[in-house]
């Protein structure tokens, strides 16, 4: 149930799951979206002892960052109403409800008013996964830091995993290619099999990139289960075993608490926990000749 406040002499809701899904919904329409235009603003110096995740929320909810990187919204004086943009018949104002700034929509001044925060916002704009998502949550706080040109530690290692990532899948492409089987013919062939499942299992890795979760060498770790590898258990297990003598995946078993979906109780065991080294070329080359030199 939404909590009702009041701001300004103005009473208003905080947007929940619901009023949430409205706004990605009302995004969809591209005559709405466009209006939307999101710009660069280096707000660096205005966030100069940023070190954490909380810091940077802290700070970005606690200003006007509305009028930075949306156009449409540069112009608009705070607390002043205008016609919404988002939500046609609306009306709007954009201000602080004595601790975060919120974009307000309502229908008219006989109803309740929603109050949405820049991350609302930019989740909302993440159209190709759910809203109220932990990974839509992340994705938007990532596209926040760069618009605003704000540098810390956590999100410095953020982009360093994504960057790993996305270099681990380009190269794992190539990988099956011909051109890579003439070069690589023992590696290609210990991998053949698992080509799917490991990329499977390294596009899950760039979903749930946390920094609240890494592994020994402080790469992103996360879960991952054989019912979404497209294998059996048994062949798995088999992929996992091959994979970790040839040093392309990390797996450590940690206990993790976490909420199960069935009861809705938070239970407490251990789990298998992936992670992934960088890739590269000489990387290849180097697992290609150990390979190549087993066999003679």
């Amino acid at each position: 149930m939404s909590l009702t406040i009041y701001h300004n002499q103005r009473s208003f809701n905080n947007a929940f799951n619901r009023e949430k899904e409205a706004l990605q919904m009302a995004l969809l329409d591209d005559n709405i979206r466009t209006k939307w235009g999101k710009q660069q603003y280096d707000a660096s110096s205005l966030f100069p002892n940023i070190t954490t995740h909380d810091d940077f929320i802290h700070a970005v909810t606690r200003q006007n960052v509305f009028r930075m990187i949306f156009a449409n919204m540069a112009d608009k004086p705070e607390d002043e109403i205008f016609p919404c943009e988002v939500f046609v018949g609306n009306e709007a104002w954009v201000g602080v409800d004595n601790v975060e700034y919120r974009y307000f929509t309502r229908k008219s001044p006989k109803h309740v008013a929603v109050g949405y925060t820049i991350l609302d916002f930019l989740r909302a704009f993440q159209t190709n996964c759910d809203v109220n998502s932990g990974y839509c949550f992340l994705m938007a706080r990532r596209e926040l830091v760069d618009l605003l040109n704000v540098s810390y530690d956590e999100s410095d290692w953020e982009k360093a995993e994504e960057q790993k990532y996305e270099n681990n899948i380009r190269l794992l492409k190539r990988l099956k290619g011909k051109r890579a089987q003439k070069h690589y013919p023992n590696l290609h062939q210990k991998l053949d099999d698992y080509f799917p499942a490991l990329e499977k299992i390294l596009k899950n890795g760039l979903r749930f990139i946390n920094p609240k979760r890494k592994d020994k060498n402080g790469y992103a770790s996360f879960v991952f289960y054989s019912t979404s590898s497209g294998l059996s258990k048994k062949e798995f297990e088999k992929m996992l075993s091959k994979l970790k003598g040839l040093d392309l995946l990390i797996v450590e078993s940690k206990e993790d608490t976490y909420l199960d979906k069935n009861s809705y109780n938070y239970v407490t065991k251990d789990l298998q926990f992936f992670s992934f080294p960088p890739y590269s070329e000489e990387f290849f080359r180097e697992l290609e000749e150990k390979l190549g030199s087993q066999k003679e």
